[in-house]
């Protein structure tokens, strides 16, 4: 813990968590309510289904021209741009909550989400010394998830109090749109103590009087190193778009859950998750990124199976909260592997690409999952997701543990 406590003696530091602090708020807000949001609007699950699919289909279609925008413009300002869009975005789903202002607004949040994704890791990497980035990711993660689930717990629990001031019923729309203009408040929150960041002065200007990385396919198909990253990435964002978009929705029809109560279990939800990142670093310099990674996240596996068969819903949360730590364990330790493995004028260009890979099969699974839901069984996406998340372990096994192609 002394490592954690190291990091906060330095300002930029400071600042960069209190800015995720208070983005992880207002993205607990939206992570909870959001498809309630559209349910209580009168959407159903494939027309949900649909809309988180386009979500993901806008990132991974503007990825790589974001990606160079964010060499351009610098890391620091990608993500005050980022968060400055997703305000306004959120505002305009509250205005306009008709099908194609929606598209629209949605549109505007996921490239915005995707610019602070893009640009977050090399941010990271510009702001601390070698020695601090085990503990750094790992302390990111904590504050973004331990701030999510405060997010959640006032997502969760804030609608049904203004409802009640309102006079209106426990589900009602107006009531979640007022929490997530709060949510939109949060996030331009976050502008000050990101915009106090120092400025890293030669990184934009030195990568933006480079000629530009080759980014055509066959190039990027042709890096082996990229490529390893690339395919579990998309294997897992299958994986994740069968079973994470419509889970409140998932709860809400199978146990008749109030938001309240799916507030409270995302929110223990990013509580174990940021629990679980403070091991990372330790553990990963123990036994190794490479093994950490794999381990967690077979770990997590059978509490899937759990979770899909779980009679009562509090059976169920207790299942998703262990599955949620121990998966999320090795994000953070996957993020570093990555930013080590590339030079820092690849490193956008390397989110940049795994993120279009987990959003290509979030996009693909997300209105497959929001159909099997709705003409299968409730459970059916669970069991891909399982199948996928296992094919995905393997793949970082096979390319990393044992062919070490991060050395």
């Amino acid at each position: 813990m002394a490592s954690y406590w190291r990091l906060l003696r330095k300002p930029a530091l400071r600042s960069l968590l209190l800015g995720l602090a208070l983005l992880g708020l207002g993205y607990g807000i939206v992570g909870v309510l959001m498809n309630l949001y559209f349910l209580a609007l009168g959407y159903n699950s494939v027309w949900i289904g649909i809309f988180v699919a386009w979500g993901f289909a806008v990132a991974f279609l503007t990825a790589l021209p974001v990606s160079r925008m964010v060499n351009r413009l610098g890391t620091r300002e990608s993500v005050l741009w980022g968060i400055g869009v997703s305000a306004v975005a959120l505002v305009g789903a509250v205005l306009f909550p008709s099908p194609a202002p929606l598209l629209l607004t949605l549109a505007l949040l996921a490239v915005a989400q995707e610019g602070i994704n893009i640009a977050l890791g090399p941010l990271l990497m510009e702001q601390s010394e070698p020695e601090e980035r085990e503990h750094l990711f790992a302390g990111q993660t904590a504050v973004s998830t331990g701030a999510n689930a405060v997010g959640n717990l006032i997502g969760g629990g804030l609608p049904a109090a203004i409802a009640l001031t309102l006079g209106t019923g426990g589900k009602d729309p107006q009531a979640y749109g007022y929490t997530l203009l709060l949510a939109a408040a949060l996030a331009l929150a976050a502008l000050l103590p990101f915009s106090r960041l120092p400025r890293v002065e030669d990184h934009a200007s030195a990568l933006s009087v480079l000629p530009p990385e080759p980014l055509g396919l066959s190039h990027l198909l042709h890096d082996r190193l990229l490529m390893a990253f690339t395919l579990p990435a998309i294997v897992g964002g299958l994986g994740a778009g069968f079973f994470i978009p419509l889970l409140n929705v998932y709860l809400d029809l199978r146990y008749g859950a109030s938001s309240g109560e799916i507030g409270f279990i995302f929110a223990w939800s990013a509580a174990f998750i940021a629990l679980g990142s403070l091991f990372t670093g330790p553990l990963a310099r123990k036994i190794g990124r490479v093994p950490t990674i794999v381990w967690v996240q077979a770990a997590s596996l059978p509490f899937i199976v759990a979770f899909a068969l779980s009679p009562t819903i509090w059976w169920a949360a207790a299942f998703y909260w262990i599955r949620s730590m121990l998966m999320n364990m090795a994000n953070p330790v996957i993020s570093l592997l990555m930013m080590d493995s590339f030079s820092p004028r690849r490193r956008a260009t390397a989110n940049a690409v795994t993120g279009m890979a987990w959003m290509l099969g979030s996009a693909a699974a997300s209105p497959l999952a929001g159909l099997l839901m709705r003409h299968v069984s409730l459970t059916a996406p669970l069991w891909i997701t399982l199948a996928l998340y296992g094919l995905g372990t393997y793949l970082y096994y096979r390319f990393f543990w044992q062919q070490r192609l991060s050395s």
